[in-house]
């Protein structure tokens, strides 16, 4: 299901685009809108793809139900990023859009925070600390773009800052762990 909601981001964003003017700003803030699609999947399927929950006594239900506000979450931020984009040109990020996105975010980052501790921490290298603790990070930075709502392209560059940074930051956890090799 994380998937499908996924292909939701991709929808808004082709759907912002083609209720948008095209210009340059525009285009940016699709552009950038899409980065931020690709930062919830690297951040989801990087920590929680292809992991089994490591208990088989109500651990499936924990990972079932874990997923509900994480998959909604991601669905939502498709549609914040529709009304991101048709306001591309304003001075100042609406506070709809930029509420649903940056909560959205947030929630996400958290969720996969949380599946990761109880389900799955013992499975991979990256201690649930770690984890919890840059997942948190962007979280908290998530919520202060939404207090500082700048113009929707810069809004849009920080929430794909803020989900690639998370994920950079945990990659080199794993890489340093000697989990990874770069040859």
């Amino acid at each position: 299901i994380v998937i499908i909601v996924l292909g939701e981001v991709v929808v808004g964003v082709v759907r912002g685009m083609a209720e948008s003017s095209r210009t340059a700003t525009t285009l940016a803030t699709g552009v950038l809108s899409l980065v931020i699609g690709f930062g919830l999947w690297w951040n989801y399927f990087d920590l929680l793809g292809r992991q089994k929950p490591r208990s088989p006594r109500g651990a499936m239900a924990v990972w079932m139900y874990g997923h509900v506000p994480v998959a909604m979450a991601i669905a939502a931020s498709g549609a914040g990023l529709v009304g991101l984009i048709s306001h591309a040109e304003d001075a100042v990020t609406p506070l709809a859009p930029a509420a649903l996105l940056s909560v959205s975010v947030a929630v996400v980052l958290l969720g996969v925070a949380v599946l990761h501790a109880v389900i799955i921490a013992n499975e991979t290298p990256l201690p649930a600390r770690r984890v919890g603790l840059s997942m948190t990070v962007g979280a908290v930075a998530s919520l202060g773009l939404l207090a500082a709502r700048p113009q929707p392209w810069l809004f849009a560059l920080g929430l794909a800052a803020i989900l690639s940074a998370t994920w950079y930051y945990l990659f080199v956890q794993v890489w340093r762990s000697g989990a990874v090799h770069l040859t």
